[in-house]
């Protein structure tokens, strides 16, 4: 079987706007290097103006819709 270990995920939404709620991640595990998308709703779509901390690193937001993040996760 699979085993993960357990990461702290942050999100902070663009000052004085209403925080982001997150509804789900893509169904595969993704490891440092990959790519994890976060599904849920309050995203903003330039994707430099969505701040993704794991596991309190920062990771880089590659792409940025209202409903989806895609992100590196960080080494």
């Amino acid at each position: 079987g699979l085993t993960s270990n357990q990461v702290e995920l942050e999100f902070a939404g663009a000052p004085g706007a209403a925080p982001p709620a997150i509804s789900g991640f893509n169904a595969a595990p993704a490891l440092a290097g990959q790519t994890l998308t976060i599904q849920g709703n309050g995203f903003a779509a330039p994707a430099a103006s969505n701040l993704v901390r794991i596991s309190g690193i920062e990771a880089t937001v590659t792409n940025a819709t209202s409903s989806t993040l895609n992100v590196l996760v960080p080494y």
